[in-house]
């Protein structure tokens, strides 16, 4: 009898811990451009969709119809990110001449690296085009030590000490910094260079996850300036940064709509970016991203795997 009543209290418990996670799931999506909380528990639909599923699973066993009803609508509310990185790779198409390079850009952890790590890494990913946001006075060392492999260094400096740095193997022709009109704003940097006969921009970004009401209106504000610019570039272009959102967010959703913006990762499998730890591998989430326009097209992706950094490094192969 006690055993009884202990099952009963048990799936009580599991019912209502169910509908919690439900109604967060739920909500979150429909609040997440008003509320910043709302808009950070929109960022784990796929932690909240791998729970639901292996519940579904588990309760399938029980035969409750009332637990798996529970569950599986919890399943159906988030699949978005089941859809995005499963289905068919969308790419532009070059059909013209191409020139292939490659993008290496990483948000620079705090601390948690010494330069030589970081600069050893970076070499050896090959890449002909690095953008480093995060750069501190500490990083230095990092920054002299690439010279040698990156003849075309621009750094853009920002208020709080930190800055944007470009290296590149390619002639840049032009650069610019732009600030948002918003007290909150933070500086965003653009490039163009010239890559054989063609030329290429790039826009550098760090758009963060919002912690407070202003930040996630800065944030969003951020986000659409880089859209507004990457939309209207009539050659090829690219927006990289850590954009604070993952692509199936409420906030990106609609960028990711777009047919003539594409993400370097949709259709690529699971490749988060960010964690809250780097010991707490199953909350991490992609939102450093890299978009471009229907000028490129995207060959390979991937992330830099069991670095000492709260961001991985992404590594992104296009032709052009």
């Amino acid at each position: 009898m006690v055993k009884e009543n202990r099952k009963s209290q048990n799936k009580q418990k599991l019912i209502r811990i169910l509908c919690l996670c439900l109604v967060c799931s739920s909500v979150s999506g429909f609040f997440a451009n008003d509320f910043f909380i709302a808009d950070i528990l929109d960022q784990f639909q796929f932690q909240y969709f791998v729970c639901f599923l292996i519940l579904a699973l588990y309760l399938a066993l029980t035969r409750d119809l009332n637990y798996i009803a529970i569950a599986v609508t919890g399943v159906a509310f988030n699949i978005a990110p089941l859809i995005y990185i499963l289905q068919p790779e969308s790419n532009a198409k070059v059909t013209t001449k191409t020139e292939s390079f490659r993008l290496l850009q990483w948000q620079l952890p705090d601390g948690s690296l010494t330069p030589a790590e970081a600069s050893k890494y970076v070499k050896n990913s090959n890449a002909d085009i690095v953008g480093l946001v995060n750069m501190t006075d500490d990083d230095t060392l990092l920054a002299r030590s690439m010279r040698k492999s990156y003849p075309h260094t621009i750094f853009f400096p920002n208020t709080n000490g930190r800055r944007i740095q470009i290296f590149s193997r390619y002639p840049v022709t032009t650069k610019s910094q732009n600030q948002l009109e918003h007290k909150a704003a933070r500086t965003f940097a653009t490039a163009q260079f010239k890559i054989g006969e063609k030329k290429l921009e790039m826009m550098m970004i760090k758009a963060g996850l919002p912690t407070q009401s202003r930040a996630l209106k800065s944030r969003n504000a951020r986000i659409a300036a880089a859209y507004h610019w990457l939309k209207n570039r009539k050659y090829p272009a690219i927006v990289a940064g850590n954009l604070g959102a993952t692509p199936w967010s409420r906030t990106l959703k609609s960028v990711i709509a777009d047919k003539h913006i594409f993400a370097a990762d949709m259709g690529r499998g699971w490749q988060p970016t960010w964690s809250l730890h780097r010991f707490l591998k199953f909350f991490s989430i992609p939102t450093d991203l890299t978009l471009h326009n229907r000028f490129l097209s995207t060959t390979g992706r991937s992330t830099s795997r069991n670095m000492k950094s709260n961001h991985q490094a992404i590594i992104t192969d296009f032709s052009i």
